[in-house]
């Protein structure tokens, strides 16, 4: 059990994607904090008293961590504790570069259960779009990265069922996506939910009419709203096409799997390779050394 007296807890106003960055929280990190096995420096980053969970930053031995725990009003509400022993069940048994790590579930006095996860230093996907921080050629990269980490749930049958801008980091180096957020996520062997969950917006139709329950092509549907407005940012006719027919208000006419997309992504690397390398200077020297290389055979035959 670790000990964290309520004086240790800051609230930071304001915070869009509920991340914060040493810059912005002005936390200096010393000797003491490195040394200690406390969670120390704990920062509310995201829930109102009327959210049943709440977001918490946190420094253990140096490093900073993301708490997730049950808002105290919430506390006795058998519900909310399954729901988040429910979320760490699911995401301890997760491993891929492209979603947050889920580290730990600990007891911790002055906060209850919580779920310990990687700190991810970025923005989320909304807020690079609203800022406008995406450059058209960072697209395509970010929707596979999208598509193999849905995929890689997928094959180990857990729906994610809350695909949407807001729970998809951008890390601020390399944009490395990380899918976050599991609170609405199912798998076969823990099926609380198995109702419409999720953003309006980004919901398939079949869900909210109630006339099917959540499925993989039901997460492919949210998927292609994202990857809608992404194409309408790097002005991609393929990539449309691509979004387009994920979604589809017809799941017939969606894709199966993200097999298929990301074999299709194959090719667009490809094209981008040979894209890049035309573009380049290197291309430049290979012609100049072949018109030398010409002129000298014909100097040469001359002679």
């Amino acid at each position: 059990m670790t000990d964290i007296s309520d004086d240790s807890f800051q609230s930071v106003e304001d915070s869009d994607s509920g991340f914060v960055t040493d810059s912005d929280s002005g936390i200096g990190i010393d000797v003491g904090s490195l040394m200690s096995a406390k969670y120390s420096n704990i920062i509310t980053l995201h829930g109102s008293e009327s959210a049943p969970f709440r977001l918490s930053s946190a420094i253990r031995y140096g490093k900073r961590y993301v708490l997730k725990s049950i808002n105290s009003k919430f506390t006795n509400d058998s519900l909310y504790q399954v729901l988040l022993a429910k979320e760490f069940e699911l995401g301890i048994n997760v491993d891929h570069p492209n979603i947050r790590r889920t580290i730990a579930f600990e007891h911790i006095d002055g906060i209850g259960n919580a779920i310990v996860l990687e700190y991810v230093d970025g923005e989320t996907l909304d807020e690079a779009m609203m800022k406008s921080h995406l450059n058209p050629e960072q697209v395509r990269p970010i929707v596979v990265q999208i598509a193999d980490a849905l995929d890689y749930l997928h094959c180990r049958q857990i729906l994610h069922r809350d695909i949407k801008p807001a729970n998809i980091m951008l890390t601020y180096s390399g944009q490395r996506v990380k899918l976050i957020d599991f609170s609405h996520s199912d798998s076969e062997s823990f099926v609380i939910l198995k109702t419409a969950a999720g953003t309006n917006k980004y919901i398939a139709p079949e869900l909210l009419d109630g006339v099917a329950q959540p499925s993989v092509k039901s997460d492919i549907y949210s998927f292609g709203v994202i990857v809608k407005a992404l194409a309408r940012i790097s002005d991609d006719s393929e990539l449309m096409r691509v979004a387009k027919r994920c979604s589809d208000p017809n799941p017939d006419v969606r894709p199966d799997s993200f097999s298929g997309i990301l074999r299709q992504s194959s090719g667009w690397r490809i094209v981008d390779s040979i894209r890049s390398f035309l573009e380049s200077r290197i291309l430049t020297y290979i012609l100049v050394l072949l018109l030398i290389l010409i002129w000298s055979f014909i100097i040469i035959s001359l002679i």
